[in-house]
Formats: structure tokens, C-alpha cells, sequence
């Protein structure tokens, strides 16, 4: 089985380790940073078939990481409590989840992404 590593990235610690719980739970191999320069290190160390974002971080900015991520081959997922952010995110036509959600909508959008990451790698061979 290939290894399903996902990165999660949020300043708040403590929302950074349940999501990697979670995500553990769910059968992942899940890593947690606060910083955008940690997301960095990581993402370019490779390995990563996903990563989680926070949009709204102290010195960052989560389309760096996100394309980042995406040149990497790596799956994203956006999220956000912020209401500016979202409001950005709707207008750019991102999806997104909303701060709070629920252990459920994660896993959706983690399985959705990896999914649509998939199906683009299988378009460009």
C-alpha cells in the first residue's frame, strides 16, 4: 500500500495535532506544523501525498504553500475561520472548509482532493 502521508499546517498547535489525529485515526501517516516556513522544509523534503491549510497565518500566505504544494504533486485542502478569507475563497472559486467543521467534512474533503489530485496526474501522463 502506498504510503498516505498527510501534512497538516495551522499556527493553533492544538488544532494542528487533533487534525493529525484524526486523519491517523482514518488511516493516514499524518505530520503537524505551526509555521509556514516548517511547511516549506516539509513540503520540499517531499513524501507527502496531501496537505491541510490554514489560510490565515502569522507571515504567510497560503497561496505560496498551496502552489507549493500543488507544483509538488501534493493534494490540498483550504481552511479557514477567518471570514475575509472566505470570503476570498468563494470569490476565487476555492473550496474550502470552515472553521469550525466536523471530523466527518475533513475526511471528505481529504479523500475529494486526493481524488481530483489523481484524476489530474492520470490526464497529464
Amino acid at each position: 500500500m502506498p504510503d498516505r502521508r498527510i501534512l497538516v499546517v495551522d499556527d493553533d498547535h492544538d488544532v494542528s495535532k487533533v487534525l493529525a489525529e484524526i486523519l491517523l485515526a482514518a488511516g493516514y501517516s499524518a505530520e503537524h506544523v505551526e509555521t509556514a516556513e516548517a511547511a516549506r522544509a516539509k513540503l520540499i523534503e517531499g513524501g507527502f501525498i496531501g496537505a491541510v491549510i490554514d489560510c490565515v497565518m502569522p507571515r504567510h500566505r497560503a497561496d505560496d504553500l498551496m502552489a507549493l504544494a500543488q507544483n509538488s504533486g501534493v493534494a490540498v485542502v483550504l481552511m479557514s475561520g477567518d471570514e475575509r478569507a472566505i470570503a476570498a475563497l468563494k470569490e476565487c472559486g476555492l473550496r474550502y472548509l470552515q472553521k469550525p467543521f466536523r471530523m466527518r467534512e475533513l475526511l471528505q474533503y481529504v479523500e475529494a482532493a486526493l481524488s481530483e489530485n489523481q484524476a489530474l496526474r492520470r490526464a497529464h501522463r
